[in-house]
């Protein structure tokens, strides 16, 4: 819609206006850029890349959301989303 293109300048007609297959809500909300392609940059610094983020976002059920691209730690443990994710 109009407010979408004029605050964000993303095309309303498209889901995913940068095409990174992130959908240009979930950037948007987690202060990503719709308008490039930073799927594979990590904006939180946790070892997961905002499309591995949105992945694992994506993949829980609605009431299990909790993965955030703005923080390290998504859920507050005192570990970053890649220790949780990746425990060795």
């Amino acid at each position: 819609d109009g407010l979408e293109y004029w605050t964000y300048g993303t095309n309303p007609a498209l889901e995913d206006t940068d095409d990174d297959k992130i959908l240009d809500d979930w950037e948007i909300a987690n202060c990503l850029n719709p308008l490039i392609n930073d799927a594979g940059q990590d904006r939180d610094l946790d070892g997961l890349s905002n499309f591995q983020e949105y992945q694992l976002w994506f993949n829980q059920p609605e009431t299990n959301r909790w993965q955030s691209a703005n923080k390290a730690d998504s859920v507050g443990n005192g570990k970053s989303d890649y220790e949780r994710l990746n425990r060795f």
